[in-house]
C-alpha cells in the first residue's frame, strides 16, 4: 500500500508541476499579447524578460525557473547599473 502511494503521490506532483508550468507559459502568452506593447518595450535585457522566463520554465524544474524568474525580475529596474544580454544560466548535472 505504500508503495502504491509513493507512485501515486509522484506521478501526481509531476502532474501538477506540468499543470503550474503550462499555465506560467499561458500567463506569459497572455502579458506578451495584450501587455507587453503598453509597456513600450523597455526591457533593459536580452533576451526580454518574457523570453528568458519562457525559456528557464522549459530549461528548469518549475521550482528552480520560478527562482531564476524571480532573481531576473528583482534585478529588472531602471537604476540597474549592469545590463545587456543576459541568458538563462546552463542547466548543471
Amino acid at each position: 500500500m505504500k508503495n502504491l502511494r509513493k507512485i501515486l503521490n509522484f506521478f501526481w506532483n509531476k502532474f501538477f508541476e506540468q499543470v503550474l508550468r503550462k499555465t506560467f507559459l499561458l500567463f506569459i502568452g497572455l502579458y506578451r499579447c495584450h501587455l507587453s506593447g503598453i509597456f513600450g518595450g523597455a526591457c533593459l535585457f536580452t533576451p526580454s524578460c518574457s523570453c528568458y522566463a519562457e525559456e528557464a520554465l522549459q530549461s528548469f524544474p518549475l521550482k528552480k525557473a520560478c527562482y531564476v524568474i524571480f532573481k531576473r525580475l528583482m534585478r529588472c529596474h531602471p537604476l540597474q547599473k549592469n545590463y545587456g544580454y543576459d541568458p538563462v544560466e546552463e542547466k548543471s548535472e
